[in-house]
């Protein structure tokens, strides 16, 4: 089966043309989003104020009193357990 032939099968002639298609665009697109014209932050957000009302409810679930003291180039591990809520 030659070329022509393939080409007047209606399948591959899809497969070939959305395979030219991506192999345009895939590359085209990481060449745009490189660029940095698109970005998720908003413009002009350096000087926004706005007024917040936060509210939580917190309960302890455990406690420890393990002392940890850091000196000048010391490291000291704290772990948090957080419990896991369905709230929102």
């Amino acid at each position: 089966m030659d070329l022509q032939d393939m080409f007047q099968d209606p399948i591959f002639r899809r497969n070939s043309i959305a395979s030219i298609v991506f192999a345009i665009l895939f590359p085209a697109y990481f060449m745009f989003a490189a660029a940095g014209t698109v970005t998720l932050m908003p413009t002009g957000g350096s000087n926004v104020t706005s007024n917040w009302n936060v509210t939580f409810n917190e309960t302890v679930v455990s406690t420890s009193e393990d002392v940890c003291f850091a000196d000048d180039g010391g490291t000291c591990e704290i772990t948090l357990t957080f419990a896991e809520t369905d709230e929102m």
